[in-house]
């Protein structure tokens, strides 16, 4: 028998993502997500949760009165990240319409666009990706900025959560 989804419940929803840098500049790019049918998705959110962990639990000694050492709060961060990040490469399916830009020849704050990479999944450039995937080559970019790292989280809840965020379902950092 054929497989089939409800309108709004196909296993990806692709999301607009806004990033926003301190200058007030906007970009939005696209961004495919792992779509979940109720319990898998409250399993998914536990394991958001989860990975938030290391560093509720020091908060709420610290609320308590408990003084928390700056390595063991470095520490609680960086674990948090690595379990956010690992998170985002399982629940990320594909990226669209991201700009990559490069420095300008002799003008060390000028920048130019480079290119345009339509859809992570048909993106073919040996001499840019090496021999990993487009995937895996915009995740890692994407990871190391603050600025898209923040709205990628964001709209990874939003995804899992099926709850809409912004004006007109927008993420925004």
């Amino acid at each position: 028998m054929a497989e089939y989804f409800l309108a709004s419940q196909t296993p990806v929803v692709e999301l607009s993502v806004v990033g926003t840098d301190p200058a007030g500049r906007q970009t939005t790019i696209l961004v495919g997500f792992k779509r979940y049918e109720l319990e898998e998705a409250q399993e998914r959110f536990q394991v958001y949760t989860e990975a938030n962990k290391p560093t509720a639990d020091l908060a709420a000694l610290e609320k308590d009165g408990v003084t928390i050492e700056a390595s063991t709060w470095k520490e609680a961060n960086k674990q948090v990240r690595e379990g956010i990040s690992e998170m985002l490469r399982d629940e990320v399916v594909y990226f669209r319409n991201v700009q990559l830009w490069e420095p300008v020849p002799n003008k060390p704050s000028e920048f130019k666009k480079a290119m345009l990479i339509a859809d992570s999944r048909t993106y073919k450039d040996e001499a840019l990706l090496g021999t990993g995937s487009c995937l895996d080559f915009l995740l890692d970019m994407h990871l190391r900025s603050a600025l898209w790292r923040t709205a990628l989280v964001t709209a990874m809840f939003s995804a899992i959560s099926n709850l809409k965020l912004g004006k007109d379902a927008e993420v925004k950092n």
